[in-house]
Formats: C-alpha cells, sequence, structure tokens
C-alpha cells in the first residue's frame, strides 16, 4: 500500500503532505527525508518537514507544480530538449551527492 497524499499550506506555501501509518511506509519516509536533508537543489522538492506522531509519519515537502511533459499538446523539440537537459543536470548532481 503507498502513502496518502495531500495538499496542503503551511502558513502561505504550498505544501505536498505525505503520511504512512504502516512501519514499512514510515522507515520509506524517513529515508525519503534522509535524502532530502542533504539535497539542496533547484531541481529537487525541498524538504519542509518530517512529523512523527504514534503511528503515522508525515513528510511535508514544498509543492512544486503537477505539469509534465505529457502535458503539453504537441511538444517541441527544442522545449522537450531543454527539459531533459535540465533534468540531466539534476541527475548528474545528484549522483555526485551519493
Amino acid at each position: 500500500m503507498m502513502s496518502r497524499i495531500r495538499l496542503d499550506n503551511v502558513g502561505d506555501v504550498a505544501v505536498v503532505v505525505k503520511s504512512a501509518t504502516t512501519p514499512d511506509q514510515r522507515h520509506q519516509l524517513d529515508t525519503e527525508a534522509q535524502w532530502l536533508r542533504r539535497l539542496r537543489h533547484p531541481g529537487v522538492v525541498q524538504l519542509v518537514d518530517l512529523r512523527e506522531e504514534r503511528n503515522d509519519t508525515e513528510l511535508v515537502t514544498r509543492y512544486a507544480g503537477s505539469a509534465t511533459l505529457a502535458d503539453l499538446a504537441l511538444p517541441d523539440a527544442g522545449v522537450v530538449s531543454a527539459v531533459m537537459a535540465k533534468v540531466a543536470s539534476v541527475f548528474g548532481d545528484l549522483h555526485r551527492v551519493g
């Protein structure tokens, strides 16, 4: 079973909240939070908080939007190329982090 995901606000900042209730889900969110704490990159969502209460864990990240390349009616090759170059840059930077 996947973690539950919802949109919310922390003050005036839009966030995504992933909620986990099972031990495996909580471990997955803890691991994700550890990575996000280490990463500071404009191509990676920013960790806002990791909340833990009783048997629930919530990972809170900044909302980065929901648009994808599939949202473009007829993606221009130049646009796709530019996006893929940015994605490759992020992967390269993340690879160097570990």
